[in-house]
């Protein structure tokens, strides 16, 4: 029976994992509009970095493709953007080329997007679900909330200076009485592994201490 039980927790874990990962295709066009006012905050390369003419004015042209966009003026390329509610957006460098990407996020049953620039044109650098977060290094981290299950899953991006994906991490983490609460005799899993709560605290670990305290998130007043 444990051996039964261990299968099926495995099987649900996987449904969790990829049920909610990056999402390869950016959705369809809606016929919901927004209408909203945009605070242009001003994003300035970092001392140190090379400041030159041509870093400026490419600079000066993303943000103010993300302020076309962000008024509904502008969708990325080759792609109707859903217009809907959106809660929240931010400036925020994914690459480390002094040019930030935009970042937008709906409300707890939409997406969360980040859009860059590339040769004066819009476009999807990665699409990713609502309970996800930028962090401070450039990678993602996606927290799944607790389900009927118990499970609550954790999955980390890292990615290569166009959004492409080259690192995926996933663990959580499953409450047998499906109550949310968790300790020495819960389930725990790292890449698919049953470890002790011990080692799964010590790899977990690493992500969360990541942090995102460097995004500064910028709420949309709708009109």
């Amino acid at each position: 029976m444990k051996k039964q039980y261990y299968m099926l927790l495995a099987a649900i874990l996987l449904l969790f994992l990829w049920g909610c990962a990056k999402q390869k295709t950016p959705p369809q066009e809606s016929s919901t509009t927004l209408t909203a006012t945009v605070t242009k905050t001003p994003f300035t390369i970092d001392a140190g970095t090379q400041k030159t003419t041509e870093k400026i004015n490419d600079l000066d042209h993303a943000m103010n493709l993300y302020g076309e966009f962000l008024a509904g003026e502008r969708n990325p390329k080759g792609h109707e953007y859903p217009r809907g509610a959106i809660d929240r957006y931010a400036y925020f460098d994914m690459n480390g080329d002094g040019i930030p990407e935009l970042h937008v996020q709906f409300g707890i049953t939409g997406n969360y997007y980040i859009l860059s620039c590339k040769d004066s044109e819009l476009f999807f650098w990665g699409v990713y679900a609502y309970c996800s977060e930028p962090l401070n290094n450039g990678a993602v981290l996606t927290e799944r909330p607790v389900g009927m299950n118990g499970i609550v899953s954790y999955s980390y991006f890292e990615f290569d200076f166009c959004g492409n994906e080259q690192l995926r991490i996933d663990f959580a983490k499953a409450s047998p009485n499906s109550e949310g609460f968790y300790d020495k005799n819960s389930d725990y899993f790292f890449e698919n592994t049953k470890v002790s709560k011990d080692k799964w605290d010590a790899l977990a670990k690493k992500y969360f201490e990541i942090g995102s305290d460097k995004i500064e998130w910028i709420s949309i007043v709708l009109s």
